[in-house]
């Protein structure tokens, strides 16, 4: 019984851990936009679409996906400032 507890809870806080990270990643993206250097608008368009379907994943609980289109959104910035 003490085992079934233990991972219940263990499992409930990765959960919440994990949801967590979705508003961290807004953020982020929020920053980078923010502060330049300026990026083609087509990227701009790109990284507020992803940022915008990763919020509404986010909010319907679908973690997995709001992470995707996060990440996703991320990775096309770093893309962008590193090319």
């Amino acid at each position: 019984m003490k085992f079934l507890l233990v991972l219940l809870a263990t499992m409930f806080i990765s959960v919440a851990t994990f949801a967590s990270s979705c508003p961290r990643l807004m953020a982020e993206i929020d920053n980078r936009l923010a502060e330049g250097p300026m990026l083609d608008a087509e990227v701009i368009e790109a990284v507020i679409v992803l940022r915008t379907e990763g919020e509404a994943a986010h909010q319907q609980g679908n973690h997995d996906e709001a992470m995707a289109a996060l990440e996703e959104a991320l990775e096309i910035i770093e893309e962008a400032h590193a090319g």
